[in-house]
């Protein structure tokens, strides 16, 4: 696998009339094969939302794939928290 970074943050503007009600937990998932942290906070009738991802150059062993694919897979899963809003 090839090295692998990103760094990002994400401002959503909330409709008018909505506020947040719900955010989802931090999330922050340390592996051998890389790290992942996201969270989540409202601010000034927005929603910010910043991920870190990190994975170094590595050969995966085909005895570890299972394991490569669920550090991927909870990765991709955490940035599907809901956000729940009120009106």
């Amino acid at each position: 696998m090839d090295a692998d970074a990103l760094r990002e943050t994400v401002r959503i503007e909330l409709p008018t009339g909505f506020k947040v009600d719900e955010l989802p937990p931090p999330v922050r998932i340390d592996s051998s094969f890389g790290k992942y942290a996201a969270t989540w906070s409202a601010e000034g009738g927005a929603i910010l939302f910043k991920r870190n991802f990190e994975m170094p150059a590595q050969t995966v062993p085909v005895a570890q794939y299972a394991e490569f694919k669920q550090f991927l897979d909870r990765v991709a899963g955490a940035g599907e928290s809901p956000v729940v809003l009120v009106k």
